[in-house]
């Protein structure tokens, strides 16, 4: 599976001039959001935003950009996180979100699942996972 991809972003034709009220874009920051559930593969998966750790604004979106995303390590089957990072034509970067995780949907039966809670448990207490990562994980069974 891929671990990082790059996608040209624009503005949805009409919009170029009509919003310079927005240093960021909607549409631009869900290209790149986009571009992280593609790298997750998650097509046919029911998937959600699910937390961004922080933004970094270094200038205000042009009309049109790349964005850069790079997954990095699992945190659970469920959650996916990504560095994702919005740059010019020249490759300076404009706009990075870091730490976006994405959460796949489940339903309340899986969710509450006691082996899910068992597994994530044993994976802390062997030190396998740190306990944030672990809170993390918790928050998104019992949720």
């Amino acid at each position: 599976m891929c671990s990082s991809d790059l996608a040209r972003l624009a503005l949805p034709a009409g919009t170029e001039q009509g919003h310079p009220e927005f240093a960021l874009h909607p549409a631009l920051i869900d290209g790149g959001l986009q571009l992280a559930a593609a790298l997750a593969g998650s097509f046919g998966t029911r998937t959600l935003p699910f937390s961004v750790e922080e933004v970094s604004i270094n200038a205000a979106l042009p009309e049109e950009c790349f964005t850069y995303a790079v997954r990095l390590p699992e945190l659970s089957p469920a959650l996916r996180s990504y560095d994702i990072h919005l740059l010019d034509d020249s490759g300076k970067q404009l706009v990075t979100m870091w730490n976006f995780v994405i959460k796949t949907a489940r339903n309340g039966a899986e969710a509450a699942s006691s082996s899910s809670l068992e597994t994530v448990l044993d994976e802390l207490k062997a030190g396998e996972i740190s306990e944030d990562d672990a809170t993390l994980i918790l928050e998104t069974i019992l949720d």
